[in-house]
This record gives C-alpha cells, sequence and structure tokens, in this order.
C-alpha cells in the first residue's frame, strides 16, 4: 500500500480523496504523534496553527482540521488565507507545537491537500508522517471538560507575515523606482504579495489578484506564464 503521505503531505481530489472524515482522523492523530511536553513559560494549553490557500475546499477542510485537533486538546489558532511559507514562518515565531496549512499550491482548484509543520516551522520528517498514518482511526482517550482545546480566529497574523517579508528585504523602501507585476494566480498570495512590494516603495501591477475560490490557478500562476510575461511587456 502506498505511503498516504507524498513529498508535500496529504493531496488529492477534495471531497473524494481528501475528505472531511479524513482531514479529521488527519488532525486527531497529529495530537498524539506531533504533541510534546515542551510549554512555553506563559502559556500552560498546547496549540496549533492552521492556514489555508483560496480553494472552496479549503473552508471544510480547515473546519474537520481543526476540528480534530481541538477534541485531542490543542487550542487551534486559525490565520485564515496565508501562503504556505507564511504557516511556517508564524509556527516557528508564535511558539506553537504545530502548523498545518491546506493548500495543493499549483495543482488544479479541485484539488487540495494538507501538509504539517513541526516546532520551529520545519518540515516533517518521514517518520513522523508515517507515525501519523499508522494513528488513523484509533480509539484512545480523548480529553473532556476544560481540557478540550478552542478554535480562534487571527487573520491579522497576515499583516505579521507581511512585515516579515518586509523586514527581509532590508531597508524601507528598498525597492523605490522598480515597477513589479505579480502574478497571483488567485492563490493565498493575492493580498500577502501586493502588500509586501508596496511596502518597500515599488510600483505593484497585481494580476490575477480576484481569487472566487473556484479560479485559483486557472490560466496563471507557475503552470501558465503567458499573462505575467505579457503584463511585463505592456506595463
Amino acid at each position: 500500500m502506498p505511503r498516504m503521505f507524498g513529498t508535500d503531505g496529504v493531496r488529492g481530489l477534495a471531497n473524494r480523496d481528501l475528505t472531511a472524515q479524513l482531514a479529521l482522523d488527519l488532525g486527531d492523530a497529529a495530537v498524539r504523534v506531533l504533541g510534546d511536553d515542551e510549554r512555553s513559560e506563559f502559556e500552560s494549553r498546547r496549540r496549533a496553527l492552521v492556514g489555508r490557500d483560496t480553494r472552496v475546499s479549503g473552508d471544510f477542510l480547515a473546519a474537520a482540521l481543526s476540528a480534530g485537533m481541538s477534541a485531542g486538546g490543542f487550542d487551534v489558532i486559525d490565520a485564515g488565507i496565508i501562503p504556505t511559507p507564511g504557516v511556517a514562518y508564524l509556527t516557528s515565531v508564535l511558539n506553537v507545537e504545530r502548523g498545518a496549512v491546506i493548500s495543493a499550491s499549483h495543482n488544479p482548484m479541485p484539488d487540495n491537500g494538507i501538509k504539517f509543520f513541526a516546532r520551529g516551522g520545519v518540515k516533517l520528517d518521514d517518520y513522523l508522517e508515517d507515525m501519523i498514518e499508522a494513528r488513523l482511526g484509533q480509539e484512545w482517550e480523548r480529553p473532556t471538560g476544560e481540557r478540550v482545546g478552542r478554535v480562534s480566529d487571527r487573520p491579522e497574523l497576515v499583516e505579521a507575515y507581511v512585515a516579515h517579508l518586509v523586514s527581509s528585504l532590508g531597508a524601507e523602501g528598498s525597492l523605490h523606482g522598480l515597477k513589479v507585476v505579480l502574478d497571483c494566480a488567485n492563490g493565498a498570495a493575492f493580498m500577502t504579495g501586493p502588500a509586501a512590494f508596496e511596502a518597500q516603495g515599488a510600483e505593484v501591477v497585481a494580476i490575477h489578484a480576484e481569487p472566487t475560490g473556484l479560479n485559483i490557478n486557472e490560466n496563471a500562476g507557475s503552470t501558465h506564464m503567458d499573462g505575467l510575461q505579457a503584463a511585463v511587456r505592456h506595463h
């Protein structure tokens, strides 16, 4: 039987291969594999972070994954729509025990995926993914009462990621005088990409930056470069 986890987590056709039940079970299993005994000196409860791209299926998959983790006793921070590197970065700075992003990158819109990050925002080792897969569907003594986790929406964390991007470019205004075309592919970077470049002084022309949940990567992005090439020539 092939491994469920590929090079970028679990992927498949949303609601056929990657169902709400599977997302719930993955959250439940990840609680037991990725939870550790380290705690922040200010936080006594375990925490996880979840982000997603703009695919319409991300709504139900994020809800199911968060339900599985919170039922396992983790407080879940929902960062909303944010690129995968943003989830990795926030996982590293928020003192959470793990992060998860719901995205299928450049795959067609009907696909989706779930990728976990370990403490510090690093990619999981294969053996940890195998452990999560092995625990899917296993019964265990789940927490009750006050030990059950909560889910909180934290959309403002996207701004923290943008600030990190801006600071990584050096002095404020370092892109002043540049005109940049950004193909956002109607994906998770449709807000963060333009915001970061504009904050550093660039004049930004954003294309494919109006996601509907159904148009991610549609004639856009890394697999359809013609639109970006034409926009660069035009502007």
